[in-house]
């Protein structure tokens, strides 16, 4: 027992070094995800990511716990800036299973909506086959996956990323 606590945060705070390995039958470029629903801070389940087809979606997958996650909300910051005047929302999608760390966590941080949190459903980490975070996934105005492991906020290439699509996609 003890190894495997020493692995799991191990796995959490070296992810961003190691890289999101590939699971088989994951999304990849070009999917079009379901479209799941998700908790908002208000306590409405109903939310999705349709609600923002037409705009770019950079979805942020992160967690309370996960130091890395913590340390990428500044450049998290820095780019929703950049991008207010783009097609563009930034998402957080927590995957924490309880509501209530979620909550504590956005407001501790002072996280900027839209965020959400993917509650005890784990279809959305299935299907983009999300084993470590932080984690960046770039949706195209149509909802089609254009990047499903980008690279981390604080990623110089991630702006690279996003202006490529932002031009062809205009």
């Amino acid at each position: 027992m003890k190894y495997i606590l020493i692995f799991s945060l191990f796995l959490c705070f070296f992810s961003e070094a190691i890289g999101q390995p590939k699971i088989a039958n994951s999304i990849t470029k070009g999917d079009s995800p379901s479209f799941y629903h998700f908790s908002d801070m208000k306590g409405n389940k109903e939310r999705s990511l349709s609600e923002f087809k037409g705009k770019f979606i950079l979805i942020d997958v992160w967690a309370s716990w996960c130091t890395p996650c913590q340390r990428e909300f500044p450049a998290l910051d820095s780019l929703r800036d950049h991008y207010k005047d783009d097609n563009l929302i930034v998402l957080g999608v927590s995957i924490d299973n309880q509501w209530y760390r979620w909550v504590g966590a956005v407001n501790n941080f002072k996280l900027p909506e839209p965020q959400f949190q993917k509650g005890t459903n784990n279809q959305f980490e299935k299907e983009f086959g999300i084993s470590l975070i932080p984690r960046m996934i770039l949706l195209d105005p149509q909802g089609k996956v254009v990047d499903e492991n980008m690279p981390k906020a604080s990623d110089k290439k991630i702006y690279t990323i996003i202006d490529k699509a932002l031009k062809t996609n205009i």
